[in-house]
């Protein structure tokens, strides 16, 4: 996340390397849409297992260790500028999967 926009693109276009979008972006999307949305988390920096099930809300402590967020605090300054504002939890979140509705009639 600290290598700006146009030379990421640049180095994974046509790669199979996934996005760079945080949990914030998809969630901003779905609520944009209209749609009403819930996040599960599977993964988090700093932690090698999978969430099972899946967290809608993560903890400090239980879910992730305070390493994860020193980690982010020490390189945030060095963030490219979309991300520099993100809070911590949607910077730790690494896997997501997303249920959306659409509003009813």
């Amino acid at each position: 996340m600290t290598v700006p926009e146009w030379a990421y693109r640049r180095m994974v276009e046509g790669s199979g390397q996934p996005n760079r979008r945080r949990v914030n972006y998809y969630r901003d999307v779905a609520r944009r849409l209209g749609f009403s949305c819930q996040i599960y988390v599977t993964y988090v920096l700093g932690v090698e297992r999978e969430f099972i099930p899946a967290k809608t809300q993560l903890q400090l402590g239980m879910d992730y260790p305070d390493s994860s967020v020193e980690m982010i605090r020490a390189i945030r300054p060095r963030f490219s500028v979309q991300f520099r504002e993100l809070s911590d939890t949607d910077l730790l979140v690494q896997g997501i999967f997303l249920v959306a509705r659409k509003p009813g009639p």
